[in-house]
This record gives C-alpha cells, structure tokens and sequence, in this order.
C-alpha cells in the first residue's frame, strides 16, 4: 500500500510539474536580467504566444512586453502597466484591464469581447480592426488612439475621451458617444 501512495505522489507531481512548465518559464524570464549593448540592465519581455489565460497578473509591469497572439483570455490585468506592450491578434475575451495603463500600446487585430477598460489609459493605442464587441470603456482614455475599422458593437463608451481619437470605419451609428468628449476626433 505505501509504494502504491509513493507511485501515486510521483505521477502527481510529474504531471503539476508538465502542466505548470510552460506558465513558470514565461514568468522566470522576468527573473533574468540581460545587459544591453549600454551596459544597462533590462528585464526580457517575450511572451508571445503565452497560455495566460485566467491568470492574475493584476499591477504587473509588462511595458514593452511582446504578448503577440498571447491567450489572456479572463486574465486579471487590472492596474498593469502595458504601455507600448505589443498585443497585436492577442485573445483578451473577458480579461480585466481596468485601470491599466495602455499608453501607446499595439492593439491591432486583438479580441477585447467583453473586456473590462473602464479607467484603462489607451493614449496613443492602435486598436485598429480589434474586436470590442460589449466591452466596457466607460471612464477610458483613448486620446489620439487609432480606432479605424474597430468592432464597438454594444460596447459602453460612457465618459471616455475620445479627443482626436481616429475613428474612421466606425458604424457611429450604433454607438452611444452622447456621454462622450470626441472632440476633433476624425470620422472621415
């Protein structure tokens, strides 16, 4: 009976241990410290492709990461600093971003369905052709974003600053901006 328990511990533990690797290698990168050709110390970024999907990343600080075609569908990336982080065909379905700060970041041709942005800063963001299908960016900065062809079908826009903010390919039609500040925002 006990080799019967000790075998069953070890395929437990082997099989945790298979199931954990790739999210415990993507988060060990920020561990590692690399020196750039200044000789300064920089903390490497790269999850592209990641499995992080319902993780709890909430006030991390991933600027300039490479989240390109990252699964963070649900993730907890609520108060994360993300600016110029690159999320472009990423998987965010449900992820909490509120409150982050998504200044300058590439959002191209990313999945926000149903995606929490109320608060988020999107400064200067490029979320042209992203699908933001019933997202929430009440409260959302989105100065000089770059909208063009986005999805904002029964996304909240209330209280968001939409100065500047490109906006060309959008059905205004179907969006409710009255709570909304678009001023010089381009259309056409």
């Amino acid at each position: 009976m006990r080799r019967g328990w000790i075998v069953g511990m070890l395929i437990g533990t082997v099989l945790v241990l298979v199931g954990w690797t790739p999210l415990m290698r993507a988060f060990l990168q920020d561990f590692v410290l690399v020196v750039d050709a200044s000789g300064s110390r920089q903390t490497p970024k790269n999850y592209r492709g990641a499995k992080l999907a319902g993780q709890d990343l909430r006030g991390q600080d991933l600027e300039g990461a490479d989240l390109r075609s990252a699964d963070l569908r649900g993730t907890n990336l609520r108060g994360a600093h993300l600016s110029g982080a690159n999320f472009q065909g990423a998987n965010l379905e449900g992820a909490d971003l509120s409150t982050a700060i998504l200044e300058n970041a590439d959002l191209r041709g990313a999945s926000l369905v149903g995606a929490d942005l109320r608060a988020a800063d999107l400064a200067g963001a490029n979320l042209s052709a992203a699908r933001l299908v019933r997202a929430d960016l009440s409260a959302a900065n989105l100065t000089h974003a770059d909208l063009r062809n986005a999805d904002l079908h029964g996304a909240r826009l209330d209280d968001t600053l939409l100065q500047q903010t490109d906006l060309r390919g959008l059905d205004l039609a179907r969006l409710d901006l009255e709570d909304t500040d678009a001023s010089a925002a381009r259309v056409r």
